[in-house]
């Protein structure tokens, strides 16, 4: 994608020269030069010399601008108060290394905070890119059915889908399944891609439009009807250069030949936050890989479903209505004769939940996390603001004779104070400039770390980030200034000018002590969340999973066309039986899912003679691997009896 300079600053930098005739060729030509300098050299270098030029010119040229448009009718106390805006600036100056340190610590506090806030906002408080009337839609979740008592989002199939389809509580519904790994391309230059399949109505369920072309249709998701394939927009960039004559040409996906028809807009990722590469219509690719039958089976249980509820219909009365509907078609199917699911029976329930996933029972672990290092942030925020109180107080000794001969001259307590907050002021939107950057410099890192799934989409909204940044920084300056402006109103010139100002020495110094102590209680609070956090990290390090997954390596095969079931099979033997013989293996299996703990597992109904049900098992099971001869030794586990 081509570079360009922070957007913030751009603007900022642009609303200062607005009445500039030449305005428009001077950001350009900055932002000319910050891209150079970006491709060259280092993008943060770049950065910062671009916030230093956009300072050095929009800020002279704002205040030039700013006293001759008010003129001669400014009004007297807009005139003061520029008078101490230049004397405030005019004060920092001449203490630079007290005023870097302070833009230092409050960059660090409001950064922390802004760095979180891209995930924080996006995991709790947004519904998924591009929705439109998100308050509407509902994941359904299905709950008590068979050993699972928990309320599972994946546990749905394609059957159980239609028959609450059509249901008059709703607007619309559609399915998905979670992205998976498919294959595209062949030989050498094959290589793995995250494949979403989702029925047709399932974009314009979500009110998503297309960035290019369209989206496939009704018609074009049915089993045998010719494959048609959505890009994302990443993937479009990445793999096509963007190009617009994408639309019609061919990926060989898995088994089929897929026509692109369309590319979806930029950082959309569906229903839920995760990354997905390319979206294939449901029916029509889960026929084309030779698995038409599981779109019958109420054995298959991998969807997922997404619901735009009617206007006016609450939440429970929808989740009654669904769950009739739901227990009445699978009642049906056991009438029928066919097997369903879990031992359903027609007892299970529906559960809806708001399409934003850290809310109702599907709450995420990375919304969780989001939560607890949001707080953490926020106690590193006060922190600095103690710090900065602590460092302007003791600057405030320094400052008491200048303060008093201002005083002295007639300056109110009212403008002392209003001085003293100006201060702060500045110091806090230079910190707060210095944030922003940080933000972006961190935010992609962070993301990575809580949502490695959504790796490589962009989740940040600028415009909301600076709204952020701005109500962080008018609270910090009142957190920070609001103590500093009443010790600046208390000064008595007199005292001071006479050596006799000690009298409020007593109070200073109890306020710096409790500042102190404040400091030292947060900090305890922060190292004592950051020990628990690398604890609990160690201890989940130390479980026993039961098996060594160290050094397992798992594969998995996609056959050229024409490959049968059978031959297929031969293929994974035989690679089985060779890799038995490397030097470097220990062993080596053909197993029908993958490791333990991972991936696709069996879960099927036991029964003991003489008993009438087994207890359940609370989580979940009891579940089946299923592996050829050394696949106990290729997982690293062990056998405890026989």
């Amino acid at each position: 994608m081509s570079l360009r300079p922070p957007r913030l600053i751009e603007a900022v930098l642009t609303w200062c020269l607005r009445s500039h005739a030449a305005a428009e060729p001077i950001v350009g030509d900055l932002g000319q030069e910050f891209c150079d300098r970006a491709r060259e050299g280092s993008r943060v270098r770049a950065s910062i010399w671009y916030l230093w030029h956009a300072l050095a010119i929009g800020l002279p040229y704002l205040a030039s601008s700013g006293r001759e448009a008010l003129g001669s009718a400014r009004a007297a106390g807009v005139d003061l108060l520029w008078r101490d805006v230049a004397g405030a600036v005019r004060s920092l100056a001449r203490a630079p290394f007290f005023a870097a340190t302070v833009v230092l610590t409050i960059a660090i506090g409001i950064g922390a905070n802004a760095s979180m806030f891209g995930v924080v906002d996006r995991v709790l408080l947004s519904a998924p890119p591009h929705t439109t009337e998100a308050d509407e839609l509902r994941l359904v979740s299905t709950e008590g059915f068979g050993s699972r008592s928990a309320v599972s989002p994946q546990a749905y199939s394609f059957p159980d889908y239609l028959a609450i389809r059509d249901n008059p509580v709703l607007v619309g519904a559609a399915a998905y399944r979670v992205p998976r790994r498919w294959t595209m391309g062949t030989g050498e230059a094959a290589r793995r891609v995250l494949v979403q399949q989702a029925t047709a109505s399932y974009f314009p369920l979500l009110g998503v439009h297309p960035e290019l072309g369209r989206f496939y249709t009704d018609e074009e998701d049915r089993p045998g009807a010719a494959l048609t394939a959505v890009l994302s927009h990443g993937f479009w960039l990445r793999e096509f250069g963007g190009r617009a004559s994408v639309l019609g040409e061919t990926l060989h996906l898995n088994r089929g030949r897929y026509t692109i028809v369309g590319v979806a807009p930029e950082s959309f990722t569906g229903a839920e936050l995760r990354a997905v590469d390319v979206w294939a219509p449901a029916e029509a690719s889960v026929a084309a890989e030779g698995q038409a039958a599981n779109l019958e089976s109420r054995k298959s249980w991998w969807w997922r479903t997404v619901v735009r509820l009617s206007k006016g219909v609450e939440d429970e009365a929808a989740e009654a209505r669904l769950t009739a509907a739901h227990r009445a078609g699978v009642l049906s199917a056991i009438e029928a004769g066919e097997s369903v699911s879990r031992a359903d029976g027609g007892q299970g329930a529906l559960r809806l939940s708001s399409i934003v996933t850290a809310v109702g029972p599907n709450a995420s672990t990375a919304s969780s996390m989001s939560i607890w290092l949001g707080a953490l942030s926020i106690l590193v925020l006060l922190i600095s603001c103690a710090n900065v109180v602590n460092l302007i107080l003791v600057r405030g000794i320094e400052e008491r004779q200048s303060r008093a001969v201002h005083a002295a001259l007639g300056a109110g307590a009212g403008r002392l104070a209003v001085r003293s907050m100006l201060e702060v002021g500045l110091l806090v939107g230079a910190g707060t400039a210095a944030a922003w950057l940080l933000a972006q410099w961190t935010g992609t890192a962070i993301q990575s770390l809580l949502l490695p799934e959504l790796n490589g989409v962009r989740l940040d909204d600028h415009r909301r980030l600076a709204a952020f940044l701005a109500v962080v920084g008018i609270a910090a300056t009142a957190a920070a200034g609001v103590v500093p402006a009443l010790q600046a109103a208390r000064t008595a010139p007199g005292d001071v000018l006479r050596g006799a100002g000690r009298g409020n020495s007593g109070s200073r110094e109890g306020l710096r002590a409790a500042l102190t102590f404040a400091q030292i209680s947060l900090s305890l609070i922060l190292l004592a969340g950051a020990g628990l956090a690398m604890k609990s990290l160690s201890q989940a390090s130390a479980v026993d999973l039961g098996f060594d997954p160290e050094g397992v390596v798992t594969a998995s095969l996609q056959p050229a066309e024409g490959v049968t079931r059978a031959r297929r099979a031969e293929l994974y033997w035989e690679i089985a039986e060779r890799l038995r013989g490397a030097p470097f293996v220990e062993a080596a299996s053909v197993a029908s899912g993958t490791v333990p703990l991972a991936g696709w597992q069996g879960h099927p109904s036991f029964r003991i003679s003489g008993g009438d049900s087994l207890p359940t098992v609370e989580g979940g099971g009891p579940y089946i691997y299923g592996g050829t001869e050394g696949f106990v030794e290729a997982v690293g586990m062990r056998v405890i009896a026989g």
